[in-house]
């Protein structure tokens, strides 16, 4: 009879640490779950943001190749203009 009451005991203490791994497993597991989401977020607005970046460098080398091909432009309209009257 005794034996059998040492026997639950262990067993109930056995299950118990066997409940406590197992919810550590399980935070441990949501723990490293969140921090990989985190790490692929953070990823994801790094890349977001390094090709909005590289997108208004274009644009703003086209605006300004733009301007400049516009101003050359001008300024031989001028020149055509100034020999066209001096003659």
């Amino acid at each position: 009879m005794n034996r059998d009451l040492n026997y639950e005991k262990s067993t109930s203490s056995t299950s118990a640490a066997a409940a406590a791994a197992a919810v550590v497993v399980v935070v441990v597991v949501v723990v490293v779950v969140v921090v990989v989401v985190v790490v692929v977020v953070v990823a994801v607005v790094v890349v977001v943001v390094a090709v909005v970046v590289v997108v208004v460098i274009v644009v703003v080398a086209v605006v300004v190749v733009v301007v400049v091909v516009v101003v050359i432009v001008i300024e031989v309209i001028v020149v055509v203009i100034i020999v066209i009257l001096v003659k």
